[in-house]
């Protein structure tokens, strides 16, 4: 509003009257008011010119924070440009990378179908085995008597061993029986001659 009032004054100040330019008297009012206006306009400048100081500060402020963001930029750049050139380095390797893993993936798909079969024939031999029990079971199942037939002529075996060797152990009862079994010659050869 002040700055209003000064231009208001101003521009009165300035027109100067029409009438009696020719006289030098009538225009010292005229000058003592530019005089008083020019002192009006310093006094308001005057705090302009702290304000000016300050905007001068931050535009300084302003500049040094632009300065170190351009040089965070250039720095992002840097790194961006070599991530860029590291993306172009490791691309090669990727594709290595994926056909190496399509590899795996195919022979893991052969595997799975090698042990599907192995899994098969594995079943298979279940099977076979299952059956080859069965059969054997049958076997000692037919075979038991024959067995226990066995054992029985073993147990027949070993008591006519243990009778032999008793009577081989009894002299008196060969001497006895030899003359009716017709065993001199063979109780002689036992009992040394007697």
């Amino acid at each position: 509003m002040a700055a209003n009032a000064i231009n208001r004054d101003v521009a009165s100040a300035i027109e100067p009257a029409t009438d009696g330019i020719d006289k030098d008297i009538e225009r010292l009012p005229v000058l003592d008011r530019t005089v008083r206006l020019s002192h009006q306009i310093a006094i308001a400048a005057k705090p302009l010119s702290t304000h000016l100081d300050e905007v001068v500060q931050a535009t300084d402020h302003i500049n040094g924070n632009l300065a170190s963001t351009r040089e965070h930029v250039t720095t992002i750049g840097t790194s961006v440009d070599g991530i860029k050139r590291s993306t172009h380095s490791i691309r090669p390797a990727v594709v290595v990378l994926n056909r190496l893993v399509d590899s795996i993936h195919g022979q893991v798909g052969d595997i799975v179908g090698d042990l599907r079969t192995v899994a098969g024939l594995t079943s298979s031999m279940g099977d076979d085995l299952n059956d080859t029990n069965a059969s054997l079971a049958r076997i000692l199942a037919a075979t038991e008597p024959l067995r226990q037939a066995v054992r029985g002529i073993n147990g027949s075996v070993e008591r006519i061993d243990g009778s032999a060797r008793r009577i081989e152990n009894s002299p008196l009862l060969l001497r006895s029986l030899g003359p009716v079994l017709g065993l001199e010659t063979l109780l002689g050869d036992l009992t040394g001659g007697n």
